[in-house]
């Protein structure tokens, strides 16, 4: 018998978000309390953080998936949901 550890964190773990852009990788954390809105450029060098655009036009850009998603977590960390918990990788 073999044992495997799982990790689990529950929404209220999420502290902030970081951002690094993929020109110069500069990194910005922000507080998920303080989250407003996903930064479109670096604050460095100006170039796009997170594509504003999507090949597929039915799709939304990952600057709404990723804006949206984090909107959600904070609206969700709000309602104090103890019972659910993700799992994450151990590696």
């Amino acid at each position: 018998m073999s044992l495997k550890q799982r990790t689990f964190i529950s929404l209220d773990d999420i502290q902030a978000v970081e951002y690094e852009c993929p020109a110069c990788d500069t990194r910005q954390l922000t507080a998920l309390a303080k989250f407003k809105e996903v930064p479109a450029n670096c604050p460095a060098c100006r170039k796009e953080i997170i594509s504003t655009s999507n090949r597929d036009s039915s799709k939304a850009s990952d600057w709404v998936a990723v804006d949206g998603f984090l909107k959600a977590l904070k609206e969700i960390q709000g309602r104090r949901l103890t019972a659910l918990r993700l799992e994450i990788s151990a590696e």
